[in-house]
């Protein structure tokens, strides 16, 4: 996954949990952040290595990842119905 200046290599099971956490925190957002200030924290996979985002990044993040587990879930479909004419 990339975003911003960030690249990160995650394994599916990473990824959908690190999907739900920045889904989460966008329809969550707290009204004391700036839109443009940079803190918010999300923890990565890897020890010590976080993102650090504004909020408005998050909500880009959010509908980012979004896409993506709507792909991920297209293509589990279409690999099933496959497998099983196959």
């Amino acid at each position: 996954m990339a975003f911003g200046t960030s690249v990160v290599n995650l394994a599916l099971e990473e990824f959908l949990c690190f999907a739900d956490m920045v889904v989460r925190l966008s329809d969550n957002s707290d009204p004391l952040y700036q839109e443009n200030e940079k803190s918010i924290c999300l923890p990565l996979p890897a020890d010590h290595v976080m993102m650090l985002l504004t909020p408005a990044e998050v909500n880009t993040l959010a509908s980012m990842v979004m896409e993506v587990q709507a792909l991920l879930e297209a293509y589990a479909i279409l690999d099933g119905a496959s497998h099983s004419q196959g």
